[in-house]
């Protein structure tokens, strides 16, 4: 902002040396200062898109970690089935073969 103002100041004594008319320099000068409220602007809206980025990554690392929590649930899950489903058909197998 400091540097705007500086380059605001010279762009202004320029013109006054050179002969153009000051209203010029004036309306260059707003422009440039409307231009740098501009470039203020995108970088504060840059600054807000990194952060919710930052936000977003962690909440996908969040996501993937439970992910991989409920899988691994699931797996064991599925293994006491299995494993309860082949006692059963054993206990089934035993003891309508004893009964032959």
């Amino acid at each position: 902002r400091a540097q705007l103002t500086v380059l605001t100041l010279r762009w202004d004594e320029l013109l006054g040396s050179s002969g153009i008319n000051a209203e010029y320099g004036r309306e260059i000068g707003a422009m440039v200062h409307e231009q740098g409220d501009m470039i203020d602007n995108i970088e504060a809206n840059v600054e807000v898109a990194k952060d919710r980025v930052e936000d977003g990554t962690a909440q996908v690392i969040k996501a993937s970690e439970y992910q991989n929590k409920y899988r691994k649930k699931v797996f064991i899950l599925l293994a006491i089935v299995v494993v309860a489903a082949v006692v059963i058909g054993l206990v089934i197998y035993l003891t309508t073969r004893g009964k032959k």
